[in-house]
């Protein structure tokens, strides 16, 4: 049944942005919302609300769906139904700033500080920045799953020929549990086997494998992706302490 949407305003407006009088909710010739003029009380709370995903109850609802039934969400999302989330990326953004701060009022102790000494050696600066950035160290850790489950999974009976930019915003969500997990269990083993249990379950309902054929394509997806992780960060170790030692000679 298709979706109708009600008419607030049947009388003729003037657009506030390009002056083109109208009826209806959005301007049709630059799209602007109707009703919009001067900035209110009102406007800069709608704009604060916005910036943190308040402005309506699609961000909770994104977390609760992705934690509640992890797979059946995120395959939703990267089959086109993009009105059922959140845009992944800023809900990552948020969580990270979050549990940001609340590690910031609540656990003070195990916060390090986000300052980067000047003329320690670039592999050194890079890791402190990620190791006070948890949000985007956790995708990068992720994202060398993308090419395993790429391979792997390409041929899956529930979501067949999945793509690469779709395996990035699987891991994105993915990531997004992570970060949740960790707080909640504070980094504890228990936070680390319910993250695997977790990529089982998502990964056999997007793909709908059956339980042996989910079990050991994650295993292997999970040891090519740290596999690659490794390699990778051992050329990039290589190549850093190679252009310091360069640059001090």
């Amino acid at each position: 049944m298709p979706r109708r949407f009600n008419l607030k305003n049947n009388e003729v407006q003037k657009c506030a942005n390009c002056s083109h009088e109208f009826v209806g909710n959005y301007c049709p010739y630059c799209s602007q919302k109707a009703g919009l003029g001067r900035v209110t009380w009102k406007s800069l709370r709608n704009n604060v609300m916005l910036l943190w995903g308040m402005d309506s109850s699609s961000l909770l609802n994104s977390i609760i769906n992705l934690l509640l039934r992890p797979g059946y969400f995120i395959r939703d999302y990267i089959s086109g139904h993009r009105q059922v989330s959140f845009p992944p990326l800023k809900m990552l953004v948020i969580v990270g700033v979050f549990i940001a701060l609340m590690e910031f009022l609540f656990f003070p102790g195990s916060a390090e500080s986000n300052e980067i000494n000047v003329g320690v050696a670039i592999v050194d600066n890079v890791v402190e920045w990620l190791h006070t950035h948890n949000d985007w160290a956790t995708l990068l850790v992720t994202s060398f799953f993308i090419w395993p489950t790429w391979l792997l999974f390409r041929k899956a009976p529930g979501y067949p020929r999945h793509t690469i930019p779709e395996g990035f915003f699987i891991q994105v969500f993915m990531c997004i549990i992570q970060l949740i997990f960790d707080f909640v269990t504070r980094n504890d083993s228990i936070g680390t086997w319910c993250l695997i249990v977790y990529f089982y379950i998502a990964y056999r309902q997007i793909f709908e494998y059956k339980p042996w054929g989910t079990i050991w394509r994650v295993a292997l997806m999970f040891i090519s992706g740290f596999v690659l992780l490794v390699l990778a960060a051992t050329l990039f170790a290589a190549i850093g302490y190679l252009i310091t030692g360069e640059r001090t000679m």
